[in-house]
């Protein structure tokens, strides 16, 4: 009550607060348990890591992200989900509750180069492809270039990956190797 006064001149009662905590709750865990009807040729895998306070003590905590990409190319968190690490257990038991919640059709998953998430998408979507995302590529390729040289060198790497045609891509990406 003291918390809610003081944030906004309102005071909520703790029994008021229990209600609307727990009709989050309910909402939170539907929304997690929700069928996946539509078919996600793309799946994009990725973790973020927060510190946090865990039993007295501050600990890095991942939440492990899946968005899909559905047929007509919009993009859907189909879950988050709080983790000890990227361990390939993690993603494999992320994947699982994908499926089993209806995930079909997923051609192409893109990540971080992680080798727990590949190893986990083969093992829980053998049909699927894997491919390491474009950011997380770039970056680790800037990371290697002095940071006065990076502007330049991320503009001519990024003409890598909008050109057009495949011919050109493959040509500007000689031409960036041999700079």
């Amino acid at each position: 009550a003291a918390i809610t006064e003081g944030l906004s001149r309102v005071r909520i009662g703790k029994d008021a607060v229990s209600r609307v905590a727990q009709r989050l709750e309910e909402e939170l865990s539907a929304w997690r348990g929700r069928p996946l009807e539509l078919a996600y040729p793309y799946l994009y895998l990725d973790a973020a890591y927060f510190k946090v306070n865990w039993g007295g003590r501050v600990v890095d905590l991942a939440l492990l992200v899946a968005v899909g990409v559905n047929a007509e190319g919009y993009r859907e968190v189909l879950v988050v989900e709080p983790a000890g690490g990227e361990r390939k257990e993690a993603w494999r038991n992320l994947l699982k509750g994908l499926v089993e919640r209806g995930l079909r059709g997923v051609r192409l998953v893109i990540s971080d180069d992680h080798p727990s998430i590949r190893q986990a998408v083969m093992a829980e979507l053998p049909g699927a492809s894997w491919q390491r995302c474009v950011v997380h590529f770039m970056r680790n390729v800037l990371a290697h270039v002095p940071q006065s040289e990076r502007g330049v060198v991320a503009e001519e790497l990024q003409e890598v990956f909008v050109a057009r045609r495949r011919g050109t891509a493959e040509s500007l990406a000689r031409g960036f190797v041999e700079r």
